[in-house]
């Protein structure tokens, strides 16, 4: 039986004559974390889109592996109504998404130190709390694929941690994280394939016994 949930081949996407993805060819299997690094417009957040179905590719194919994997989607700029507590959304998005694994909710507000936060009114929330709703959101519903789009940004250095334990322990059970980051940082640590864009092309894929940040400066210095 395969491992891979979706398999990428040739995937182009343009934006007004601009190629926001260009020749774009990627597997996500089970078990794994795929972490994408590049500057702010290399394509990132394009790609993380058309992986979830909110943007349609120009070119090339998406085949999905049978049953389809669910997908849940942190982005950047996840809007939540600010007159609801964020308690009051998550269990909304549990209702539509008919619950899915409410255990490990449960797993990510404790170890993300989110519990008293939830209770408070968005509207009062800071970046970090922000974000940590959104990562919360994105869990919802036991997805197969998980895309999180800059996620330790505005997160302090625990936060950081925990979230790459979260991951680990994830992807252990047979899911996949795709995670984007415009530096280095926690995503080294959390990936097990690492991807440098730019451009809207995959560059350059880490290997073995490279210094990642040596990577980062040839490439984009």
């Amino acid at each position: 039986m395969s491992n891979e949930l979706l398999c990428l081949k040739g995937i182009g996407k343009d934006f007004g004559g601009r190629t926001a993805l260009d020749d774009i060819h990627l597997s996500l299997e089970k078990g794994a974390v795929t972490g994408l690094v590049g500057p702010n417009g290399s394509g990132k957040t394009t790609l993380l889109h058309v992986v979830n179905g909110t943007l349609i590719p120009d070119r090339g194919s998406r085949t999905w592996a049978e049953p389809y994997p669910k997908v849940g989607f942190q982005t950047d700029t996840t809007v939540v109504p600010v007159h609801v507590t964020g308690r009051t959304w998550v269990n909304w998005h549990q209702d539509l998404e008919g619950m899915g694994s409410p255990d490990w909710v449960n797993e990510v507000v404790h170890r993300l130190r989110f519990a008293v936060d939830l209770d408070r009114p968005v509207k009062t929330y800071s970046k970090g709390m922000r974000r940590k709703l959104g990562i919360l959101l994105a869990w919802v519903g036991d997805p197969g694929i998980l895309l999180l789009d800059e996620p330790f940004e505005g997160l302090d250095p625990l936060d950081r941690e925990m979230l790459v334990g979260l991951l680990r322990d994830w992807v252990s059970l047979g899911r996949h994280a795709l995670v984007s980051s415009h530096t280095l940082g926690e995503l080294d640590s959390a990936s097990d394939r690492l991807l440098y864009l730019q451009a809207g092309r995959i560059r350059h894929v880490l290997g073995e016994g490279e210094n990642p940040q040596e990577v980062y400066r040839r490439l984009y210095a």
